[in-house]
């Protein structure tokens, strides 16, 4: 939801020039689904591609399709991420995650898990999606324990929507009125 305000009461003389504010206050959900499969079809080609090939090789190899079909489950089963279809809640109390969401909108008394807000301490913008940590510690290891989420088309609702919630559990946190939100990591950090 967007909202305009106007700080110029009139157009006195000696009157600041027009200066409006837009408020974006996020909505109460977010859904986000996150479908590499159909979402990026050229990597959706190569990847059955692959699966197809790989198991073919295994029954040439073996002479025994038993083996192709192994080799199939068990890439299958490793890639779960790219070819299962994952819908995300964001809403007030934190992020929900559906799993087998084959839908867009699953019933929320599915959900698979649910990540609070107060479990997430930074997170990292790229190109594709944001990148959810759970410290504020810079180290590799860190990204093993965090959670990425694609855009899905809604980047600018999805990083207004992370930034008003991680502020606002951050300003219940140390009772401050003032937050202030880091350029480079969107890391929320106390005045």
């Amino acid at each position: 939801m967007r909202a305009r305000v106007d700080l110029n009461s009139g157009n006195e003389p000696g009157d600041l020039p027009d200066t409006s504010v837009t408020l974006v206050v996020p909505s109460e959900n977010l859904w986000v689904r996150h479908w590499p499969l159909v979402q990026e079809p050229v990597k959706g080609v190569i990847f059955i591609t692959l699966v197809v090939g790989m198991a073919a090789s295994a029954v040439l190899k073996t002479q025994q399709p038993a083996m192709g079909v192994l080799v199939m489950v068990a890439f299958l089963a490793v890639t779960t991420w790219f070819w299962i279809p994952v819908v995300f809640r964001l809403h007030q109390s934190g992020i929900d995650v559906h799993r087998f969401a084959w839908w867009k909108r699953p019933s929320t008394t599915r959900t698979f898990f649910r990540i609070p807000w107060h479990l997430i301490k930074r997170w990292e913008s790229t190109e594709r999606g944001v990148m959810l940590l759970p410290t504020n510690q810079r180290l590799p290891i860190e990204y093993m324990n965090g959670m990425f989420l694609s855009w899905g088309g809604q980047r600018e609702a999805m990083e207004a929507k992370l930034r008003f919630h991680l502020a606002q559990r951050k300003r219940i946190s140390s009772g401050s009125s003032r937050i202030r939100v880091g350029s480079t990591r969107n890391e929320v950090s106390e005045p």
